[in-house]
């Protein structure tokens, strides 16, 4: 995982994930996925237990955010 990778991983399952699950109480988690530097992924996983892929790959922090917060 590249740097820049961490850094998208670190703010999206903190940052992000403490933001939707402010006012998403049926959100259990975010997790980054990076499979390689095209393929990024975030997985919001909700307490119904059927979980939601968005692709981020090469999005920067603050697109993660606007695609993660459009999918809700």
């Amino acid at each position: 995982m590249s740097r820049e990778q961490l850094e998208k991983k670190i703010f999206t399952e903190n940052h992000l994930q403490a933001l939707v699950k402010a006012f998403n109480p049926y959100v259990v988690c975010l997790e980054f996925q990076a499979r390689s530097p095209a393929s990024e992924y975030v997985i919001i996983s909700f307490r119904s237990g059927s979980p939601k892929i968005i692709n981020v790959s090469g999005d920067s922090l603050q697109y993660i955010a606007i695609d993660v917060l459009g999918k809700l």
